[in-house]
């Protein structure tokens, strides 16, 4: 009766120490797909950002002169200003732009995208005559913005109705 006990016990001993074993390798396991999510993630961003980004070869018929951020004159909210020039041949009768925006921590800002962290977008349609320069203020209602990255032009409708697209939209 004795060793029945013993080798019970004995018995419950190992099979406690199994399943302690089998939550640790379970936390283990689940600590190493968190940081690999993380990393699948970060990856994701930076190719989504350089895919954005990526206006090279594109043959942009605006030049952004100047993107900054500026506090709005009748609220606690931050706007982006824009100064551009079109560098085309002809008049601009409609611009798309995108921006992105970083906060003091360096990290995405609240630039007026619901999806994108950090980015945003606007239009204006007032046109442009060639090689004119001008400045408009998108409001993007954001109290973090600090710095913008980058802006740059997406798509463009000239006056005669042809259409420039960016490669990277």
């Amino acid at each position: 009766m004795k060793r029945l006990l013993l080798f019970c016990g004995l018995l419950f001993v190992f099979s406690c120490q199994s399943i302690e074993e089998k939550r640790t390798q379970q936390f283990n396991i689940d600590s190493l797909k968190i940081e690999s999510d993380k990393k699948v993630e970060k990856i994701i961003d930076s190719f989504k950002k350089q895919s954005l980004f990526d206006t090279i070869g594109d043959n942009n018929p605006i030049n952004v002169i100047k993107a900054e951020i500026v506090k709005n004159e009748y609220s606690n909210y931050k706007e982006i200003q824009i100064t551009y020039k079109n560098i085309s041949n002809q008049k601009i009768d409609a611009i798309k732009f995108r921006w992105y925006g970083v906060n003091a921590f360096g990290e995405p800002a609240d630039m007026g995208s619901p999806i994108n962290e950090g980015f945003g977008n606007g239009f204006m349609d007032d046109g442009i005559s060639k090689d004119k320069t001008n400045c408009d203020k998108f409001n993007i209602l954001s109290r973090d913005a600090k710095k913008v990255v980058k802006a740059w032009a997406y798509e463009v409708v000239f006056s005669d109705g042809s259409k420039w697209e960016s490669h990277s939209n």
